[in-house]
């Protein structure tokens, strides 16, 4: 299904020698955050966070 939609793969060896993995990954923090996240705050980029989960998910827990 994902190599119809035009997807190809690595292997794991090859994508760790993209120069983004050998950036500085210093945080230490309270949130669970994404690689891109990670890499905003290393760049001292501006960081937009993922909306939360909409009030009627919650709702129903």
């Amino acid at each position: 299904m994902f190599r119809r939609s035009g997807y190809t793969f690595v292997s794991l060896d090859d994508a760790l020698k993209d120069p983004a993995y050998r950036e500085r990954d210093d945080y230490a923090g309270p949130k669970d955050l994404s690689w891109i996240h990670r890499w905003a705050i290393a760049k001292l980029m501006p960081m937009k966070m993922e909306p939360g989960e909409p009030g009627w998910l919650r709702a129903g827990r």
